[in-house]
């Protein structure tokens, strides 16, 4: 069993279950099905769906147990590289959140994901970084913008 992949589906199960019974607090549409509530709902469900699979596969999976060949320091630096990645995306999320007010969806967008690309080591393939990047902000534009009719912020630079 992986401790860290269960406790992370439990995590998970409870956020699911919570998100859920918050949304039964939205107020609900007689004219369409597709009210406030129902985004949420289904993303709540889906979390909750991939949580108990993570947990499912957390306990019936064997504990891996750490190659011979492999030197005890060598594990612990790979282990503190990956360490320093998920703190890097943590702190890239979070300026990606402030800066989406201040410069806007676009430029903000575009700048995280290929920050995100180069924290996975893709500092070589500048233009797969750059294409990427370009098209998940044009996919997520179209999603938003265009089929959800949302307003996406503009920046303040740009008012």
């Amino acid at each position: 069993m992986r401790i860290s992949e269960a406790t992370a589906g439990v995590i998970g199960l409870f956020l699911s279950v919570f998100a859920y019974w918050r949304t039964l607090y939205f107020p609900n549409f007689a004219i369409t099905t597709a009210g406030p509530r129902f985004f949420p709902q289904l993303l709540a469900v889906f979390l909750g769906g991939l949580s108990a699979y993570l947990l499912v596969h957390a306990l019936l999976a064997k504990q891996e147990i750490p190659s011979a060949e492999k030197a005890p320091e060598e594990n612990q630096a790979s282990q503190g590289a990956r360490s320093l990645k998920v703190l890097g995306a943590i702190v890239g999320s979070i300026v990606y959140l402030f800066a989406m007010r201040q410069i806007g969806f676009f430029i903000s967008t575009f700048l995280y994901f290929v920050f995100l690309m180069f924290l996975m080591q893709e500092k070589k393939k500048i233009l797969k970084a750059i294409s990427f990047a370009i098209a998940v902000t044009g996919v997520t534009y179209v999603i938003f913008a265009i089929l959800l009719k949302a307003s996406l912020p503009i920046g303040v630079i740009f008012r």
